[in-house]
């Protein structure tokens, strides 16, 4: 789907090294702060463990293991955060508002969190499925005999798949509509179109990669520029002329992210959030983020997989004194509320996390 929301006036920024992999989050803003709540959706938990994809909903978050195994957080009111017990062998995961769609190995899927409309009861007859999407409120499953089906809120017509013209290859959901990419690179969108986002722009010719914001739609061309339509009220719709290099992109309710190339991120539109103008930092890209390989979209926060140096504690791509003086002074106290300090995020700020320092001192790889 879009990835959905977050909140915030300072944006909540953290990190999870898993090897030289480290997921980091950003946007959402402060916590507990009652005009527009963040629920911790941009909070990083310790001992993620090695993860190999990423996914934003709307006000939670979750990652993918390479055991199989899925890890969520954020808010649970639906138990969207709440992984069921014993799921496992999962090679795909799709995160809605305020559901989760797993895919199996085996060609499965299990979905869990808000089931008001259907979007949690995928079809009975449901075959093997090789793809998932989720929207707001909807589903996407394409099955591996190449027939697509859908569920959940219809209120649109985003859960009435049409007839297509060719084989999908990659599957987008918005709020109410959706954008599917065919195997020659054409688009087909159907569902809402109040914003022109299930529109197809005429002569845009073969796509790489598609993705739906909320009421928008961005699409990265073969030389990797991107082309953004539907609802431009914060802007979220005008890419940036001077991007270039773009090798994925995402969209939220109000703004969007590129990812380029060379593992830096751009974002464009909103910086708030639209029902109140309440700051939630989600275009402001942390710092020292390394180089990201996956990229996913909240509504209003962002979750990424990067590549950094574990004993580099303020991220200035440099260990030095600073990191050796983090560590020493850091000694022995909490590493949940010292995360920077834990090199190698074992709980536990000692020795260990000294010769992460020591032994990686001078530039970061």
């Amino acid at each position: 789907m879009k990835r959905l929301m977050a909140i915030g006036a300072a944006a909540a920024v953290a990190s999870v090294a898993s090897g030289q992999e480290s997921v980091r989050c950003w946007g959402g803003g402060v916590i507990d702060t009652a005009s527009y709540p963040n629920y911790g959706q941009s909070i990083v938990p310790l001992a993620l463990g090695d993860v190999i994809a990423v996914a934003a909903g709307g006000y939670h978050t979750a990652v993918l293991r390479a055991d199989g195994t899925v890890r969520c957080w954020g808010r649970d009111s639906e138990s969207q955060s709440t992984t069921p017990v014993g799921l496992k062998n999962v090679v795909g995961l799709a995160v809605g508002h305020t559901f989760n769609v797993a895919l199996r190995a085996d060609g499965s899927i299990e979905c869990w969190g808000l089931n008001q409309f259907g979007e949690c009861t995928p079809p009975r007859d449901l075959g093997a499925v090789s793809l998932v999407a989720a929207g707001y409120w909807h589903a996407l499953a394409l099955q591996t005999d190449g027939n697509l089906r859908a569920w959940g809120d219809n209120s649109t017509g985003q859960a009435t798949v049409p007839t297509l013209t060719g084989v999908p290859t990659q599957l987008s959901a918005g709020r109410l509509h959706n954008t599917i990419r065919m195997q020659d690179g054409s688009l087909q969108s159907w569902g809402s179109n109040g914003f022109g986002q299930a529109a197809v722009p005429a002569g845009i010719g073969p796509v790489t990669y598609v993705a739906c914001g909320n009421y928008h739609t961005l699409a990265i061309l073969p030389d990797r520029t991107v082309r953004a339509w539907g609802n431009n009220s914060s802007g979220q719709s005008t890419v940036p002329s001077s991007l270039e290099n773009v090798v994925a992109v995402g969209g939220g309710e109000y703004h969007s992210v590129a990812l380029r190339d060379d593992g830096s991120i751009v974002c464009w539109g909103s910086n708030v959030a639209i029902n109140n103008g309440y700051p939630t930092n989600q275009c402001v890209v942390p710092p020292g983020l390394g180089r990201v390989s996956a990229l996913a979209v909240g509504g209003y926060h962002a979750v990424v997989l990067t590549t950094i140096c574990a004993a580099d504690t303020n991220l200035d791509a440099s260990v030095d004194g600073i990191d050796l003086a983090t560590v020493l002074t850091r000694w022995a106290q909490p590493a949940a509320k010292f995360p920077e300090a834990d090199c190698n995020r074992d709980g536990v700020i000692d020795g260990a996390d000294l010769a992460i320092v020591l032994g990686s001192w001078g530039a970061c790889p």
